[in-house]
């Protein structure tokens, strides 16, 4: 399981306490980037703020279970438990009436729905409440990547779902963004007033005890790594197709990836296809990406679309160089050449070109890997990122101000 509490982050603040808000989630998701994030901030709150938590899940779901875990005990968890529930739709009914009768209470000013399945039901919501009562509840979404899935672009459904997005994002009374590429996108795309937007880059915990083995003694292999989920959008067979063309040149190098996914399948059949199986290694999801981390020289990060990858960070933390593909907000964190390297999406020849200049110099890795690492710890660090945040949940005239 990652660590995402700093025990060295030490924030006092006293005069936002954030009892009057409401995080919430209609349904809690898998431990991605948006988890992870939830958890650095339920886990690193200074003392004294005490906001509360409303969740849904299945009983005995792990996420909740990782949820417990990690939130500081001044955070009010309030959990929605349904075990006979496993329907998503019937969840959302049963959590949006929860989460009317919670904010019929009072207490709440502030809601963020944490992740972006929940955004429509505490929107509506938030506005019935706020008719009904005469009362003014606020607002704060929270964007960590496209607001359209990739695979709704296009779709009748992505239609309907970006008009609707339209309306309820120009309306919000704040929208965190964790990069100016998304902020951008929520300008242009969804009316969304600039002065409503607060940008709040993702950060990760680096330890002291981080490193990979790209400073040990050198090996015979050159070791790439992949740290995804393993879907579509991802392109994990870009990276695959990249390291057969290295693999063909007679170059020693191997492929490590790590993860789980509804391409996995499909990935595997293709590492047999091109005939990869002793170079390519699959090793399924795990908890802790620092296991990952530290047994790769160089991260591969091919995707269509990203947001700001953790998985750059948490690469950074431990020395670790990235070569990505040049989407979203990976510009944001990677200076070609110099705190990393990039490369026109779906260009496979200028990726294996990438790759065979790093498995070549295990020197320059090293230089490049350790400035993404200064970069990191300067720039990325939890306690920017928490500040920021409550910062972002105060409104003039509340209890947190």
């Amino acid at each position: 399981m990652p660590s995402t509490h700093n025990k060295d982050l030490k924030l006092e603040v006293t005069s936002h306490q954030m009892s009057d808000v409401l995080l919430f989630s209609a349904r809690l998701g898998k431990f991605g980037g948006t988890m992870q994030r939830l958890c650095l901030w339920l886990g690193n709150l200074p003392n004294g703020c005490n906001p509360t938590f409303l969740f849904a899940g299945v009983r005995g779901h792990r996420s909740g279970a990782i949820i417990r875990t990690f939130a500081k005990s001044s955070v009010q968890l309030d959990e929605i438990t349904a075990p006979r529930l496993n329907s998503t739709m019937a969840m959302r009914v049963k959590s949006g009436f929860v989460l009317f009768m919670r904010l019929w209470s009072g207490r709440y000013k502030v809601v963020l729905p944490v992740f972006s399945d929940s955004e429509i039901t505490a929107f509506f919501i938030v506005k019935v409440v706020n008719f009904l009562k005469r009362d003014f509840i606020r607002t704060v979404f929270h964007r960590a990547g496209p607001p359209i899935p990739i695979r709704r672009i296009g779709t009748w459904r992505g239609v309907f779902l970006k008009v609707l997005l339209k309306f309820i994002y120009s309306r919000c009374d704040r929208m965190i963004a964790i990069s100016h590429e998304l902020k951008k996108q929520l300008m242009n795309g969804y009316n969304v007033p600039e002065g409503r937007i607060t940008l709040i880059p993702i950060s990760v915990t680096c330890k002291a005890t981080d490193s990979s083995i790209l400073y040990g003694e050198k090996e015979d292999f050159f070791t790439f790594g992949i740290v995804s989920r393993l879907t579509p959008e991802k392109s994990i067979d870009h990276a695959l197709r990249a390291i057969s063309d290295l693999e063909n040149e007679k170059r020693l190098v191997k492929l490590m990836i790590f993860g789980s996914g509804a391409d996995s399948a499909n990935l595997k059949d293709l590492t047999k296809q091109l005939m990869l199986q002793d170079i390519v290694h699959f090793h399924g999801w795990i908890d802790d990406p620092r296991q990952a981390m530290s047994s790769i020289e160089c991260l591969i990060l091919p995707s269509k679309y990203e947001g700001t990858p953790r998985s750059i960070l948490e690469a950074g933390c431990h020395g670790v160089p990235t070569i990505a593909s040049n989407v979203g907000g990976v510009s944001e964190v990677i200076e070609h050449g110099k705190t990393g390297w990039l490369y026109t999406y779906g260009n496979i020849d200028e990726l294996t070109h990438l790759m065979l200049e790093a498995s070549e110099n295990r020197h320059r890795c090293q230089t490049v890997g350790r400035a993404l690492q200064r970069i990191v710890h300067k720039e990325r660090n939890p306690g920017s990122e928490i500040l920021s945040l409550i910062d972002c949940l105060s409104f003039p005239g509340q209890s947190i101000r």
